[in-house]
């Protein structure tokens, strides 16, 4: 049996909260030096520097309160609950800053908000606690350097909430899980706004499908995508152990053949 300790599970005032020792970002200090200097060495390659922070709010300060805490702390609007996720922002609006000071051409921000086959809370409950607080981390890094691309990462359903991440400046949104979602229908309405990663199943095609399904699903999303692109097709999330190495094959295969078709 697997137990997550939440270190404010029992807290009941504000004051418990604000003497929690949380960690202390410097975005000016010895930090950056280093950031910077890697994000050089790759651009010396030719290649692009993408900044790490996905469990940006809502995981991280429910890791820390417990889930049913903090939905009961928004729902009732308890002070304890602006108070935890205004501190998870301080500290995501600093590392989004160094990062963008660093020279990151990306940062990757993200927090489960999806379920299967729904959205985990409401739209006006997103909309009233984590939209606003979202858009502060990615203002910051913008405050920054305006042409830093963000993409956002939610495991699930998320349909409904695509418009409020639009609008808080989300650029590309991860995995598009097609057992949860819907890619061209989710393409068709929101791809002039938005650009897509993933939408090749682990869940379904590549543990369970052919090397001609893979094929097939890296062909029908990218003709989704259309002329326009907006499409990193690539697996949903991590290879787990029952995927055959065939399918990992014919997924590569398939994205240097259509390049070539």
């Amino acid at each position: 049996m697997t137990y997550m300790h939440h270190p404010m599970e029992n807290f009941d005032s504000v004051e418990q909260i604000l003497a929690y020792p949380l960690p202390q970002f410097d975005p000016d200090g010895t930090g950056l030096a280093a950031q910077t200097a890697a994000v050089k060495a790759l651009h010396d390659a030719g290649r692009a520097a993408r900044g790490q922070m996905q469990c940006t709010i809502w995981e991280t300060a429910w890791y820390m309160r417990g889930m049913e805490n903090l939905m009961c702390d928004m729902i009732s609007e308890d002070p304890m609950a602006e108070v935890l996720l205004d501190l998870v922002t301080d500290r995501a609006v600093q590392r989004a800053v160094s990062f963008a000071k660093a020279g990151a051409d990306a940062i990757f921000l993200g927090d489960d908000v999806g379920m299967q086959h729904t959205i985990m809370m409401s739209e006006g409950l997103y909309g009233e606690w984590l939209k606003p607080r979202l858009k502060r981390v990615i203002d910051a890094a913008r405050a920054v350097n305006p042409d830093v691309l963000i993409f956002y990462h939610s495991c699930g359903h998320v349909t409904e909430l695509i418009p409020q991440l639009i609008e808080a400046g989300v650029d590309v949104l991860n995995p598009v899980q097609p057992e949860c979602m819907d890619f061209k229908k989710i393409c068709d309405t929101y791809g002039d706004r938005l650009s897509f990663h993933g939408t090749i199943g682990t869940q379904s095609v590549m543990p369970f499908g052919t090397p001609e399904e893979v094929r097939q699903k890296v062909f029908e999303n990218l003709d989704i995508a259309g002329p326009n692109g907006g499409l990193y097709v690539c697996p949903t999330h991590l290879l787990e152990p029952e995927v055959p190495v065939e399918n990992v094959v014919a997924y590569i295969q398939a994205c240097m053949d259509y390049t070539e078709r």
